[in-house]
C-alpha cells in the first residue's frame, strides 16, 4: 500500500512541476514578446543549447593555452640567446667575420 502511495505522490509531484515550469516559461514569453535576444535565450535553454559566452569562454581558455605555450617558447629561446648557444653556423660565421676582417 505505502508504494502505491508514494507513486500517486510522484505523480503528482511531477505533474505540479511540469504545470509550474510550463506557466514560468508561458509567462516569460508573454512578458518579452518584442525582446527576441530574451526570446532566443529562453528557446536555447529549453533545448538545452550551451548559451554563446560558454563557448567563448571555453574558446578563450583554448586560445590561452596555445598563447602561453608560444610565450613560454619564447622565453626559452631568449633564455638561450642570453647564454649565447653557439651553433656551428656561429662558429662560421665569427670565422668570416675574422677573415674579413684582417
Amino acid at each position: 500500500m505505502d508504494h502505491q502511495n508514494d507513486k500517486s505522490q510522484y505523480s503528482r509531484l511531477t505533474k505540479l512541476i511540469y504545470d509550474e515550469k510550463q506557466d514560468y516559461y508561458s509567462n516569460k514569453i508573454m512578458e518579452n514578446q518584442n525582446n527576441t535576444k530574451i526570446l532566443f535565450k529562453l528557446t536555447n535553454t529549453l533545448q538545452g543549447k550551451e548559451d554563446k559566452n560558454t563557448l567563448s569562454k571555453h574558446n578563450n581558455k583554448f586560445s590561452d593555452y596555445f598563447k602561453d605555450k608560444i610565450d613560454k617558447i619564447r622565453g626559452d629561446r631568449e633564455q638561450q640567446r642570453g647564454a649565447i648557444v653557439k651553433s656551428p653556423m656561429w662558429y662560421f660565421q665569427n670565422k668570416i667575420i675574422s677573415q674579413v676582417s684582417h
